[in-house]
Formats: C-alpha cells, sequence, structure tokens
C-alpha cells in the first residue's frame, strides 16, 4: 500500500477545495500551523488521521463553513470561538468597530453604556473592551442574544480574553429584559451606544441566494441570526421602536445591506418624529455597510 501523505490529501482534494481550506484542516487535525502543512508535504499520515481529513475536507467541498470544522474565526486580530450556534464573523463587522471607536475618541466620551444587540459570539463585545482599554476607557458592556447557544459561546470567549468582568450577559428578544432596560435606566450614562448587528438578509431572497454556490453556506448557520421580514428590516424596526425613549443620549450603529439604506432612513424619520443625524459608514466596496444616526 502506497504511503499517504499531505501531498496525497491535497491532490486528492485540490479540484475541489481552496487549498488555503485544506492546508488549515490539514493543520487543525494535525494540531499544527499552516507553515509545517506547507513545509512537510511528504509527513506521513496514518489510516485514522487520513480518515479524519478527508472527512472534513468533503465537507469543506459540499460548502459546510471552514470557521465551524476548525471552530475559530479571526475578527480584529484576535481569534473567536464559533460553532454552529454563532453566526460567522464577517470581516465587514470590523468596520462598525472603527466607527464607534472613532466616535467615543473625537467626542471624547467616557462615561457610556454600550448594548451589543445579537452578539452571537461576543465579538463586538470583546473586541470594543479590549480596544477600549488601550485608552484607558471602561464602558459598562451589555451583550445581548436570544439564543442561550450563542450566548454560552460569547462567554467563553469573553474568558479567553479576560473581560468578564468588563460585559453583562443578557438573554433577551431585543431589548425586552426586565433586568437590561432597569440597568441601563440607572446606570446614568452620559451616552448609550447600540452597536447592532441583527439579521438583516431579506427573508424573501432566501432560496434564491441558496441556491447559489457563493452563498450555500448560510444554510449552516444559525438562521435565526440571518433572516428578517420586511426587505430585512423587520428587526431594526422593532429596536427603533424600543430605542426612541432613550432620546438624546443614544448613538446607534446597525450593519446593514447597502440596498437598505433608503428604506432605514425613511423608517427613522417617520418614526422618531424628531430631529435626527443620520450617517452613512461605507465599506471597501464603497458601498453604505453602517448605518449611524442619533438625536441632535
Amino acid at each position: 500500500m502506497s504511503k499517504k501523505t499531505i501531498q496525497t490529501i491535497i491532490s486528492l482534494w485540490a479540484p475541489k477545495c481552496d487549498i488555503l481550506d485544506i492546508e488549515l484542516i490539514i493543520a487543525y487535525i494535525l494540531k499544527k500551523d499552516r507553515i509545517f502543512v506547507m513545509t512537510h508535504l511528504e509527513y506521513a499520515l496514518n489510516e485514522n488521521l487520513f480518515t479524519k481529513i478527508n472527512f472534513f475536507c468533503k465537507k469543506r467541498a459540499n460548502g459546510y463553513p471552514l470557521a465551524y470544522i476548525i471552530g475559530t474565526k479571526e475578527f480584529y486580530g484576535r481569534n473567536f470561538i464559533v460553532n454552529k450556534n454563532t453566526l460567522i464573523p464577517r470581516p465587514e463587522t470590523e468596520l462598525m468597530i472603527d466607527k464607534i471607536l472613532s466616535f467615543i475618541t473625537t467626542h471624547q466620551l467616557h462615561n457610556i453604556c454600550i448594548v451589543d444587540i445579537g452578539t452571537g459570539s461576543g465579538v463586538i463585545s470583546i473586541t470594543l473592551a479590549k480596544e477600549l482599554a488601550k485608552l484607558n476607557i471602561t464602558p459598562n458592556i451589555y451583550a445581548i442574544d436570544i439564543s442561550t447557544d450563542a450566548l454560552s459561546i460569547a462567554k467563553q470567549n469573553a474568558i479567553t480574553y479576560g473581560v468578564t468582568n468588563k460585559i453583562t450577559f443578557y438573554e433577551s428578544n431585543l431589548l425586552k429584559n426586565i433586568s437590561l432596560q432597569t440597568n441601563l435606566q440607572h446606570k446614568n450614562c452620559s451616552n448609550i451606544i447600540f452597536a447592532v448587528n441583527l439579521p438583516y438578509v431579506d427573508s424573501s431572497t432566501k432560496s434564491d441566494l441558496l441556491k447559489n454556490k457563493e452563498s450555500q453556506s448560510l444554510i449552516h448557520e444559525p438562521q435565526l441570526a440571518l433572516w428578517s421580514d420586511d426587505f430585512g428590516l423587520s428587526h431594526y424596526k422593532k429596536l427603533i421602536i424600543q430605542t426612541t425613549p432613550f432620546k438624546k443620549n443614544i448613538i446607534s450603529f446597525y450593519e446593514i445591506d447597502p440596498k437598505q439604506s433608503i428604506h432605514l432612513t425613511q423608517y427613522v424619520q417617520k418614526t422618531t418624529s424628531s430631529n435626527i443625524k443620520i450617517t452613512y459608514h461605507k465599506d471597501l466596496a464603497n458601498k453604505k455597510r453602517i448605518f449611524q444616526w442619533s438625536f441632535k
């Protein structure tokens, strides 16, 4: 029987998978780094390792997300635990971190509450806690999710990065948790920043999206964190109604589909019946990705 090596696996799956993905899967199974894989192509694999790697390469070839296979995803320079109960962090969400940090530093804010709604694996809350600590700013951070399974992963990530004392976790459907409402009312924060990554993919497009190879991986992610009715804005509209009582001291940052910008602007203007300030922040593709709004 011929020897089975790393090169054997790569040759077998390269026509069906990205080589980088194959190398990362091999590294994960071997508990080595990618450099080892790249420089030890003749490394012999026993039958057990060969079978395991083949199993995961097959899953990847069928569209299963790499992040779920290896159990982590990088975000803002840090690796976070993810699994099938959490949405996989997207690179475009890093823009939200940049804009929130910029807003806080530009306006020299210190007495802040940050409310991370739809926290998932906790990447926004944890990243803001770590980055603001570099600026000697310690906000009150509330990480909220409707999924207890997602919150469990977020808490694990918070332990990894030593910020459990900086973040309070709530199981809640948006802001409905009474304890959360009480905390926000009594913390006397001069500014409340809503960092939100709610489901915003239009549910009416689901069948078409899942037919496309580029977006088929969505079927493996938590559906609760993806789809929203009413052109994908149902969750945001509910949140807007819930946040209006805070009036003057709220600043909201929403990640959106660029196509939703006009509809969201019109809804905020119609619902709040107040003077508001709206700013859009564009991503690297020059598309409106972050919707920022506040009362004047």
